[in-house]
């Protein structure tokens, strides 16, 4: 039998999972959905909404796929698909959330993205834009921990709308809540390596030293750079001026302005996102400023013939 084209494949799930599902006495709608993930990467979801509900619960087809083309049978993966989504269930976490904004702007937190690389993504959603550069701000509402791991949902321009609160409202609450709910963390990227590679001699890095600027979690932490006091922090630890390298959404790296020039940082950068960085956790090829609280592309002189 001919192997399936990729929609085939999805289509195949999507009507198997319709059809055991419409054996329950209030079935849920089952649908297929192009999802954008960060970095505007697009994967095909089976989108799960239960009567009543104003929320969907997302299965992700994608990985599936090159089992079936590698021979896993059609049936087996079928069956699987199922036995997950009972196991996990199809009610969205949050679906019993009391969406006021006095009962919610406690739990709302912030994001740091680029916008440019994420058009797709934030297509929907609340953000601020940070002037003078291509990043920008993302909300969510911290819901806590479920059994699947901690979950958020995103504000979108039609969450916001229900709350009946203003982008500047989100901002304010976000910047009070993301760093009490993940506090920022300073390290020497020596004490970091230590513990990714115990055993290892990290000396190599040594000079010049660099600083890991992150929350408590190590997820979705380059927005601490933002937090009160963060300028002053950084540069006493730093000792001195610095600049601070984007190395992904999840962290940035102060170094001291004395050991490198812009130009050379953002050569770096764009190498380092190219080889070893994931496509949805690039934050940006460009070197930044702490000056006040905002951040600053770092000045790059281009020589002129």
């Amino acid at each position: 039998m001919e192997q399936l084209t990729f929609q085939e494949f999805v289509t195949e799930l999507a009507d198997y999972v319709k059809q055991r599902l419409e054996e329950e006495s209030n079935p849920p709608e089952v649908k297929i959905q192009e999802v954008p993930k960060p970095g505007d990467q697009i994967q095909t979801a089976l989108t799960i909404v239960e009567p009543g509900s104003h929320m969907s619960r997302l299965f992700y087809l994608d990985d599936m796929y090159p089992s079936y083309t590698a021979g896993m049978p059609l049936d087996f993966i079928k069956e699987n698909l199922c036995a997950y989504i009972r196991k996990e269930g199809t009610t969205v976490p949050f679906d019993g959330l009391d969406m006021q904004w006095e009962k919610v702007k406690d739990k709302v937190v912030m994001r740091l993205i680029n916008l440019e690389r994420n058009s797709l993504y934030v297509a929907g959603r609340v953000y601020r834009p940070l002037e003078g550069t291509s990043l920008g701000l993302i909300y969510d509402i911290d819901v806590g921990c479920t059994r699947e791991g901690s979950a958020r949902l995103c504000v979108t321009e039609k969450v916001r709308k229900l709350l009946d609160v203003s982008e500047e409202e989100l901002c304010a609450a976000a910047y009070a809540n993301t760093q009490r709910i993940a506090p920022a963390s300073i390290r020497p990227i020596t004490d970091v390596m230590e513990e990714l590679m115990p055993g290892e001699d990290p000396s190599e890095v040594r000079e010049p030293q660099l600083f890991v600027v992150t929350n408590k979690e190590k997820i979705n932490g380059a927005v601490a750079v933002l937090y009160p006091e963060m300028e002053e922090k950084i540069r006493q630890i730093v000792g001195g001026e610095f600049y601070l390298i984007p190395s992904s959404v999840h962290e940035m790296l102060a170094i001291g302005r004395q050991y490198m020039e812009p130009e050379e940082l953002k050569a770096m950068i764009r190498e380092v996102n190219v080889s070893s960085v994931e496509p949805g956790d690039i934050l940006d090829d460009t070197p930044y400023c702490l000056t006040n609280g905002r951040l600053y592309p770092a000045r790059v002189h281009v020589a002129v013939d």
